[in-house]
């Protein structure tokens, strides 16, 4: 799959995932809604670029002991950077950020396993 194709379904899950996380958890919030694409957009932007780096630098950290929870950390750092980055996006609390990272991170894991990605 090319990597425009790759970004644009990241891109559409994710933002699938985040509409749903504002809908569960009054904790996370997009406002204007209008702006949950570019929300989405930002977050996959982050998610390509950083999630490999966080994820080893962890791993490494903890000497691959905690390596099934550090995809969850990893998106848990993500969507706080996309919450220090984009006005529109808020997680407030530690408890929706935890939810927000769960959803966050079975949607990493359908990208991987069932799209090879």
């Amino acid at each position: 799959m090319g990597l425009i194709v790759s970004l644009l379904v990241r891109c559409v899950v994710f933002g699938i995932a985040i509409a749903f996380i504002t809908r569960q958890s009054s904790g996370v919030t997009v406002r204007p809604r209008s702006s949950l694409p570019a929300v989405a957009l930002v977050f996959t932007l982050l998610n390509a670029g950083l999630y490999s780096l966080l994820s080893f630098v962890i791993n490494l950290g903890t000497l691959f002991i905690l390596f099934l929870v550090v995809p969850f950390i990893a998106n848990a750092i993500v969507l706080w950077i996309t919450d220090k980055v984009m006005k529109s996006f808020k997680v407030e609390g530690l408890g929706s950020l935890a939810f927000a990272s769960f959803i966050v991170t079975l949607a990493h894991f359908l990208l991987r396993f069932v799209l090879h990605i």
